[in-house]
């Protein structure tokens, strides 16, 4: 299974992810997988790329 590893978070993003697994009674782990599934089909559903262009925006500005 592939792996991500994200460096150089602020505090504050990474207390707040704790925070929400342990209100979740989940791990921490669980809680970035649900997250990055939700993000996938939040764009999928949107059109709009991961890294913040719209399909569409992406699209006029290739030549």
């Amino acid at each position: 299974m592939p792996q991500l590893l994200v460096r150089d978070l602020d505090q504050d993003v990474v207390d707040a992810l704790r925070r929400r697994a342990a209100t979740h009674g989940g791990s921490a782990e669980a809680g970035h997988r649900e997250l990055a599934r939700l993000l996938r089909r939040n764009c999928a559903r949107l059109r709009l790329s991961p890294y913040g262009k719209r399909y569409s925006e992406r699209r006029r500005d290739q030549p």
